[in-house]
């Protein structure tokens, strides 16, 4: 399996927008689902499972399948410390 942080300057069909933090980049993630994204970029980006997943300004289920192009953001909320 690639490594979802491998390095893309120019975003293709199948990226999206990850942000989190102070981290933003784009990843080959589309097709999977956001607990497969979470699952995979925890460790990376340091995502507290506690964080809401917004996905093109809306929240999702961890069941939600992404598409090329969407823009996924992990969100603590107000008063979480981490």
């Amino acid at each position: 399996m690639q490594n979802p942080l491998d390095f893309n300057p120019a975003p293709s069909a199948g990226s999206v927008f990850v942000t989190y933090g102070v981290y933003q980049m784009h990843l080959e993630l589309a097709g999977k689902t956001l607990s497969e994204v979470r699952q995979s970029l925890a460790g990376p980006l340091n995502i507290d499972p506690r964080s809401v997943a917004v996905v093109n300004g809306e929240t999702v289920a961890e069941t939600f399948t992404l598409r090329g192009g969407e823009r996924i953001e992990f969100v603590r909320l107000a008063g979480q410390k981490g």
